[in-house]
């Protein structure tokens, strides 16, 4: 993941040599990119495919069998709403554990603070 971003700066910078566009790109750079392919890759090497069709046309133009697994669907809808639950949930955990250790720090500085000065949290 840590080349990921300067992948997407490179694409950013292609896509705008390539079609004079910058994100969000619109549905007429993808079209150009559809009909640039269509161009330079031979037809018997192109393929377009939808992953909502599942194994079938892929397996199809790979020559390959259909797998007897159900196809990965990790990026519908559902999914990415669990992912950034999970990522929501783990990230309060952490900060309740941070937050909650603060609180044991403070408190037990008080409490020496406060038997220093001859009590408890500074009475008496």
């Amino acid at each position: 993941m840590r080349h990921w971003p300067r992948y997407a700066a490179a694409l950013q910078r292609q896509n705008y040599v390539l079609y004079a566009e910058r994100p969000p790109y619109t549905e007429a750079s993808y079209r150009a990119h559809m009909a640039r392919l269509r161009e330079l890759v031979p037809p018997e090497r192109l393929v377009f495919f939808d992953v909502r069709d599942g194994w079938g046309p892929l397996c199809a133009a790979l020559g390959k069998e259909v797998p007897d697994v159900p196809f990965p669907r990790l990026n519908d809808g559902e999914a990415i709403n669990r992912l950034a639950a999970r990522f929501v949930r783990e990230g309060l955990v952490r900060w309740l554990g941070v937050l909650g250790l603060l609180g044991v720090l403070v408190v037990a500085m008080l409490m020496l603070g406060g038997k220093e000065k001859g009590g408890m949290l500074g009475s008496g």
